[in-house]
């Protein structure tokens, strides 16, 4: 099973086979899915995340927990940053030359990034 929580990230469940006879659920995401499931965050994943925020990257968990939601914890933490496209300062200019005095990025990700 295989769940996408919007603006969250996305829930799996492994099948017995794959995960050593006992069924376990995975989590990738951010802290609002993580503290949804119950899965604590360590202080090490904290200090990665600080730290991916600080140079501007994204960053997903992953993370599993038992079929009850105990035991949970993260296994891992993804960093990623997004390339500004080559295209993006003859946009900028274009409006600009449009009259548009002021041009701003909306995004879903933290104010650091």
């Amino acid at each position: 099973m295989f769940r996408s929580l919007a603006g969250r990230g996305i829930v799996a469940t492994l099948p017995e086979t794959i995960s050593g006879g006992e069924r376990m659920e995975i989590a990738i995401g951010n802290e609002v899915l993580f503290a949804e499931l119950g899965i604590p965050i360590s202080p090490a994943a904290d200090a990665v995340l600080a730290a991916s925020r600080a140079e501007a990257k994204k960053s997903v968990m992953v993370g599993e927990f038992g079929p009850d939601g105990a035991g949970g914890a993260v296994r891992g933490v993804l960093a990623y940053a997004d390339a500004v496209r080559p295209e993006a300062a003859a946009a900028v200019a274009g409006l600009r030359r449009l009259g548009v005095n002021r041009v701003v990025m909306l995004t879903g990700d933290h104010e650091q990034v």
